[in-house]
């Protein structure tokens, strides 16, 4: 049985510190500023590949981030073997709600706006993470929704979602 204490040096740690899931949310924002001048090159390119893959790593970093707010605010409120066996499977906006009403005895309304971005965006970062087969024509007038989200990505908008969750799990008066 190892008895070092914690940290040991050549052990990573479980869990990521929130601060740095929100560091990385400016690195990548920073990646989409630096390609969004390549959103109108060919989409074959090089470039313009480039500029997808930094917004999908955004929606899907965001996605962590949210995921790792709520999962550590939930086993800190239930405990690990509750938080597995009755909440850690449910859809997001289900933990959301689940964790606020435990933690402030009031009920999350479901229409609330951020819990619909929420929504809308792991809907969009399951299409990347999670692609079902279908059919895809190169012919095809209009481009995908996933290919739209992706190239009208805000991503200052996006990064308020987050920090939208984190203010209704840590102190949900706090709207800022």
């Amino acid at each position: 049985m190892n008895t070092k204490p914690f940290p040991i040096d050549d052990a990573y740690p479980i869990v990521t510190p929130i601060d740095t899931y929100l560091r990385g949310l400016e690195l990548f924002s920073g990646q989409c500023s630096r390609t969004q001048s390549y959103r109108n090159k060919d989409p074959g390119s090089n470039e313009f590949q480039e500029y997808l893959v930094w917004r999908q790593s955004m929606v899907i970093w965001a996605c962590c981030t949210i995921e790792a707010v709520v999962n550590l605010e939930g086993v800190s409120w239930v405990g690990e073997e509750f938080y597995k066996k009755a909440i850690e499977r449910q859809r997001i906006v289900d933990k959301i709600r689940l964790i606020y009403a435990i933690k402030y005895q009031r009920l999350l309304e479901s229409d609330n706006e951020t819990l619909k971005e929420v929504q809308t965006l792991f809907d969009s970062r399951n299409q990347f993470v999670h692609p079902k087969t279908r059919e895809y024509s190169e012919n095809e007038d209009e481009p995908s929704e996933d290919f739209k989200f992706l190239t009208d990505l805000d991503y200052a908008k996006l990064k308020k979602t987050v920090k939208s969750v984190y203010g209704i799990i840590k102190d949900p008066d706090d709207r800022t």
